[in-house]
């Protein structure tokens, strides 16, 4: 009874089609990754930077992480993209047909497909992440330690899978494709706007306060 639980949250079928159709806009995320962060280092175009100061200990405090907030958008922005695209089909009469045809729990059908995205998301931060370790073992001028490179990689996968998580799960309760757009622009748009709210209002009603709007930020972001 054991092995059948365990098996039941996982198809293999589901998730070799899933990675087949999607594998495209998975390059495509690896390739972008790699012009955000590798290439600039790895095409020597930060050759004026190089080296005479003592490198932050703290990751924020360094050139390179301050280099890769694009990266970290961009992540975010594919989490989300790659949650519609691999629950598009419940936008879709027949898909949703055939899915639930098939003979499996719609349990096993939501964790493979998680799975299948995580993998298809979680793959290109790897590759640029040898990529980036190789190229600072070989000698290659990067503002950052081994350490900071593995706290990239690190902050990249978190960004980019709370989002994919979070879109996924608002997909399972909204059943519709276009209010999982609407709801999931919601989740990420709230913040942002409380924050806004929060700063406005503190600095027009309490003396003395200094702004904290972009510590805000990175706190909630």
């Amino acid at each position: 009874w054991d092995m059948n639980l365990k098996v039941s949250l996982f198809n293999k079928s589901i998730f070799k089609t899933d990675i087949k159709r999607f594998w495209i806009a998975s390059l495509l995320y690896t390739v972008l990754l790699f012009f955000l962060v590798p290439f600039q280092y790895v095409a020597g175009h930060d050759r004026f930077f190089r080296a005479t100061t003592v490198l932050p200990v703290d990751y924020h405090m360094t050139s390179f992480a301050a280099n890769t907030y694009p990266a970290l958008f961009l992540g975010m922005l594919c989490g989300g993209v790659f949650a519609l695209m691999i629950f598009m089909y419940i936008n879709s009469t027949p898909a949703i047909s055939f899915y639930h045809s098939l003979p499996h729990r719609r349990t096993t059908i939501y964790f493979t497909k998680l799975l299948s995205g995580s993998v298809l998301l979680v793959v290109p931060i790897l590759i640029n992440l040898v990529i980036l370790l190789s190229a600072k073992a070989s000698g290659t001028y990067i503002p950052a330690n081994f350490e900071h490179l593995f706290m990239w990689a690190y902050l990249q996968f978190v960004y980019t899978l709370i989002v994919f998580f979070g879109v996924s799960f608002v997909a399972m309760f909204t059943g519709n494709f276009m209010y999982l757009i609407a709801v999931s622009g919601i989740c990420v748009i709230t913040p942002l706007l409380t924050i806004t709210f929060i700063e406005n209002l503190l600095s027009e009603h309490l003396f003395g306060y200094i702004g904290a709007f972009e510590e805000m930020l990175f706190w909630f972001y």
